[in-house]
């Protein structure tokens, strides 16, 4: 059973099973919400899953079947181990960034846990992190590291939309604190991911840009308000979505969204 399968881990898996709803097609109807309720109904509605780290899938075939095998090697990485190569300098930002990117291109049309992709930029994050540590300037255990943010998030120059076709277009001028605080740190934007519209519901299956699907069954959702948070952060197509902050006392896990050590397979 789950408890024999995964041991101590059973109660996160058991919450995050617990969390799944079928994905509907309906839509909310939000042209009436101004701005402030806009601001109320997202504050309002935060939310977050516990689900466990996913195991690597079968690639595709041919010569890109080993680019999709050397990916999966380096984004099955948890966050700390990640941190620790990439200090050591035995890994490059731009590696990780590359395989997060390729995970993104193969999954995420599937998964449909990014609004935003901003790939050209990342690598150029990447790049300038690498040139910071070769240096010897470390900045600390997000240095470097890939991660992915909530699309409720502000992000100079990166559109935030909160999965409301109301801001399908809305481009921030200034970034969030805790955007600023990220990119102080070190941190590589892979871009912006799926919610529940506004935040404002569990399930993720209410979005201007489409349902968020669960990596274990496309079925099903991962949960919300931050579904592609917890779709992303499984699927290992990010090393973390620091959108939700959750303390844990062993905290040596991938990221803030999914925390676990199990080994399921993840659908590919």
């Amino acid at each position: 059973g789950i408890s024999k399968q995964f041991g101590t881990r059973a109660l996160a898996t058991l919450f995050f099973m617990a969390s799944r709803f079928r994905v509907g097609e309906d839509r909310m109807t939000v042209a009436h919400l101004s701005r402030r309720l806009f601001v109320k109904a997202a504050l309002a509605g935060a939310a977050g899953t516990l689900i466990p780290r996913i195991a690597i899938g079968a690639g595709p075939a041919g010569g890109e079947a080993q680019q999709a095998a050397n990916n999966a090697s380096l984004s099955s990485l948890t966050l700390s181990e990640a941190s620790e190569l990439v200090h050591s300098k035995k890994i490059s930002p731009v590696e990780l960034t590359k395989a997060c990117l390729g995970r993104i291109e193969q999954l995420n049309p599937k998964l449909n846990a990014f609004i935003t992709v901003v790939a050209d930029s990342a690598l150029v994050e990447a790049r300038a992190a690498e040139a910071e540590i070769q240096r010897g300037r470390w900045k600390g255990p997000l240095h470097g590291i890939p991660i992915a943010l909530k699309d409720l998030v502000d992000t100079a120059g990166v559109r935030t939309t909160a999965a409301s076709g109301l801001f399908k277009d809305r481009v921030p001028t200034q970034d969030a604190e805790v955007v600023r605080r990220l990119r102080a740190a070190g941190a590589v934007l892979l871009g912006k991911l799926n919610l529940h519209e506004f935040a404002y519901g569990g399930s993720s299956a209410i979005s201007y840009f489409g349902p968020v699907r669960n990596p274990w069954n496309l079925a099903y959702s991962p949960g919300g308000s931050s579904g592609g948070s917890a779709a992303a952060v499984a699927a290992q197509l990010c090393y973390a979505a620091p959108d939700l902050i959750l303390e844990v006392p062993s905290a040596n896990r991938r990221g803030t969204a999914a925390l676990s050590d199990s080994n399921l397979r993840t659908v590919e």
